[in-house]
């Protein structure tokens, strides 16, 4: 004889019912938090949190850690042209070739709308401006409205702590985008930047180059300066 009617459940699976529901509440809270939905990229407030505990530990093992803002340039305009669902079709594009690298040492991030993040441990700076022009190379490849920005910053040569890290990335980004777009800039030295708030090297384009071979890093322009200008963000 059947102990349970069709239908009916245990009473021990009745009981953890509560619990499995506040268990995938929080479960669903966590991955809206730290996981966006659209792109699969970690979110902001990981980024933050991330970046503390890997700086923690750089300074334990006195390893470089690198932080690396991305802007799309001209996105609102592609999304306005072509649709906000090719617009998302776009961003989530854009995220699968910031994850090509496979190591656990490199994390991406979206930061907010179109712009994006990246931190990497065990990398040099002048490395990871080799990968950072590769991409924009396929970025400008790849259409012909939206192109890409980049600002790179490393601890401990350009900053020392995470806040001041994250100021020397986006200043660099910032000139990158006042000074044209489609290009990739790089922080100054903690001492060139108590000298000059914002002090940067872009990196040089051409065409002609693989950033990726043969380059031991960036032929070095005269910095850009561009601390007397307006702080406000291009799109």
């Amino acid at each position: 004889m059947a102990l349970i009617s069709e239908g009916e459940e245990p009473a021990e699976a009745s009981d953890r019912r509560p619990f499995q529901d506040k268990a995938n509440s929080v479960y669903r809270e966590v991955l809206e938090k730290f996981l966006d939905p659209l792109t699969g990229l970690y979110t902001h407030t990981a980024f933050h949190e991330e970046l503390s505990a890997r700086l923690d530990s750089s300074e334990r093992n006195g390893s470089s850690l690198v932080v690396m803002f991305l802007d799309l340039d001209h996105f609102r305009d592609y999304n306005e042209q072509s649709g906000h669902a090719q617009g998302d079709d776009f961003l989530s594009d854009f995220a699968e070739t910031l994850m090509e690298v496979d190591c656990p040492e490199h994390l991406a991030f979206r930061y907010g709308g179109d712009e994006f993040a990246v931190i990497r441990t065990d990398v040099s700076k002048e490395d990871m401006l080799q990968w950072a022009e590769s991409i924009r190379l396929r970025m400008e490849s790849r259409n012909d409205i939206v192109t890409l920005s980049v600002g790179v910053a490393c601890f401990p040569g350009d900053a020392r702590s995470c806040k001041d890290l994250v100021k020397a990335a986006d200043d660099a980004l910032y000139v990158a985008k006042r000074g044209g777009r489609n290009q990739v800039a790089a922080s100054g030295t903690l001492e060139e930047r108590q000298i000059k708030p914002i002090s940067v090297e872009v990196w040089p384009r051409g065409e002609d180059d693989d950033p990726l071979a043969g380059r031991s890093g960036p032929r070095k322009p005269p910095p850009t300066d561009l601390s007397g200008g307006s702080a406000e963000r291009l799109p």
